[in-house]
């Protein structure tokens, strides 16, 4: 079975590859810099968080019908745990995916030291509000700081610079950044995840970009000059938001462009089928769960807190496992609950009675007759038998061999006589056999509604 981690990590890549090939194709044109800022954010925090979203308390409930249910297994076998040496492929893939976060988290440590190096080599410029630095880098700004070397600009280009790293300090901007950083390193394989950085990285240049031509203190074109004979220095950290970032000409071509026509605004309202989807798919997901298996709790809480018989004599839930793994020992097990399960033990049984009997003393009269008080099984000559979904004789169960039976359940009252008929009268036998698997399983939850319990490998 594929690992929880493996399953959430492609539900958020798979929503990451959605998220970014929308944006490519619909929104990154306009000029909407600002929406396009909290759309790629709220992608990558979507993606994230949406598998982790339990929405099945928004839907319907199945209705739990009235009545007694007893699950009988004769001579039932749990088949015993195979070893093998099959090779743990999801190990290996887990695996891979550790090292490759590990190495780009460690290539991140780096930049940051990097960049702390940096910061505690320059100097503080209090009036201008910056830090001076020696090295031939672009200009930058991190978190609050801007961080610039005067030497290798013309006096005309500083008020330029300082007003577009101005905007990234005003915004917070980094924040942007060390996400997409982030969500780079633990998505490391996705091409999206690489993709959706440099969109966050771009985008936030096109918006302080806009701020600085809409102030009308910079000339247009000196600006876009000043970002060619700039964008020959060498970039700072990766950490940071440098002034000439290395997608120059989509800034230039930005800068030129026409104003987005308001009406490209109803281009967003195009996403909302997506994210809709995804949800929809975790609900459908945790609702098909609940259809499954409607009483998964209940059924928990009856196997912690019900009473145990093994052999005819009271015992525990810790026995009664340590019984269930040896095969041969267990001739037959016998589960009752609701008014059925109080009215033969009392209150005492109020979460139900788990009666096992041993192959060692199946024969013994002292077994033999509790057994028979308390612990009824199925009389198959009058029932409804239904295998695999169908309709069956008593003869057609007989001849079912042994290990090909999954699961045999039976369902005795009012309730079950309603959904099946006057043929239930006598109560309702259900057999899975290997061929069909948990799928009939399933659909008796579905149709009933109630509490069952399923041995798998029986």
């Amino acid at each position: 079975m594929m690992p929880d981690l493996l399953v959430y990590l492609l539900k958020v890549n798979g929503a990451l590859l959605l998220f970014v090939a929308a944006y490519y194709a619909l929104l990154r044109q306009l000029t909407f810099h600002t929406l396009n800022r909290w759309y790629l954010v709220g992608a990558v925090l979507f993606s994230a968080l949406y598998p982790l979203a339990d929405l099945a308390a928004l839907w319907p409930r199945p209705v739990e019908l009235g009545g007694d249910l007893i699950i009988w297994q004769s001579s039932w076998q749990p088949s015993a745990a195979t070893k093998t040496n099959s090779i743990d492929y999801y190990g290996w893939v887990l695996a891979l995916y550790w090292a490759g976060v590990l190495v780009l988290g460690a290539q991140l440590l780096v930049q940051a030291l990097s960049l702390r190096r940096l910061h505690r080599a320059s100097t503080p410029i209090e009036s201008l509000h910056f830090r001076q630095i020696s090295e031939a880098v672009t200009p930058f700004s991190f978190w609050r700081t801007i961080y610039i070397n005067t030497e290798q600009h013309q006096a005309a280009e500083l008020p330029a610079i300082l007003q577009h790293e101005q905007v990234h300090v005003q915004q917070w901007h980094t924040l942007d950044v060390l996400l997409g950083q982030v969500q780079r390193v633990f998505c490391w394989f996705n091409p999206a995840a690489w993709l959706l950085l440099r969109a966050l990285q771009e985008n936030l240049e096109f918006i302080a970009d806009q701020a600085v031509l809409r102030a009308g203190q910079v000339d247009s074109k000196m600006y876009q000059y000043s970002l060619v004979r700039l964008s020959t220095l060498a970039l700072g950290p990766a950490l940071v938001t440098p002034f000439t970032f290395h997608t120059l000409k989509s800034r230039i071509t930005m800068m030129n462009s026409q104003k987005t026509p308001i009406i490209h605004m109803a281009r967003y309202i195009l996403i909302a089928p997506l994210v809709a989807a995804l949800l929809l798919g975790s609900c459908s997901k945790a609702e098909q769960e609940e259809s499954v298996k409607p009483a998964t709790k209940a059924v928990q809480n009856m196997v912690d807190n019900a009473l145990y018989f093994v052999d005819g004599e009271k015992s525990t839930k810790e026995a009664v496992e340590l019984l269930q793994q040896n095969a041969d020992a267990i001739a037959s097990m016998n589960v009752l609950k609701g008014e059925g399960a109080r009215r033969l033990f009392g209150e005492s049984a109020a979460s139900g009675a788990i009666v096992v009997t041993t192959k060692a003393n199946e024969k013994s009269s002292a077994v033999v007759a509790f057994n028979k008080q308390f612990s009824p099984t199925a009389n198959t000559a009058n029932a409804l038998i239904l295998i695999d979904g169908k309709e069956a004789s008593e003869a057609a169960l007989k001849e079912i061999p042994q290990e090909n039976i999954k699961d045999i359940h039976v369902l005795k009252g009012s309730a079950f006589e309603a959904q099946y008929g006057a043929k239930a009268r006598n109560g309702v036998i259900i057999v899975t056999t290997g061929a069909a698997g948990t799928g009939m399983i399933n659909q008796l939850y579905d149709y009933n509604g109630v509490m069952g319990i399923t041995k798998k490998g029986c």
